[in-house]
């Protein structure tokens, strides 16, 4: 039910993320891997989250119910012919708070309190998992 084609932002903010995310490296002549955040600054349209953390996709496990996103799996791969490889992540928007104790302590630590709780699909409305705190500690 997403409109993919609509410009307004309630409905691009997704491809908004993926075209800024993909300019990132070159722009800042950097990289992106498994369980880097990005701060986006503000909330995205109509949502509270304002950022994203990279894991691994979920066309790479088989999904059943909610999905399972730790960080310690391995990330999708396409080997190029010249031996480099090429890795394929799932971007994940997360909440301010979320991204704070990512900064914190570690993704490993968030992509647990995630785990089995989290749909393939993403949701504007999905719980703050930040709120949990006996969760984290």
């Amino acid at each position: 039910d997403w409109k993919i084609d609509s410009h307004e932002e309630r409905w691009y903010w997704p491809i908004r993320l993926l075209k800024q995310l993909g300019r990132l490296p070159g722009n800042d002549n950097t990289w992106l891997g498994m369980g880097h955040t990005i701060d986006m600054g503000s909330p995205f349209a109509e949502t509270r989250m304002c950022g994203a953390i990279l894991c691994a996709p979920c066309i790479s496990r088989k999904v059943v119910g909610p999905l399972d996103v730790p960080g310690s799996e391995e990330e999708v791969r396409c080997r190029m012919p010249d031996g480099s490889d090429i890795c394929f992540y799932q971007v994940l928007p997360i909440y301010r708070d979320e991204m704070e104790l990512k900064v914190g302590a570690n993704a490993d630590k968030l992509f647990s309190m995630f785990s089995g709780r989290l749909s393939p699909v993403v949701d504007v409305k999905r719980r703050n998992f930040a709120e949990i705190k006996d969760s984290f500690s």
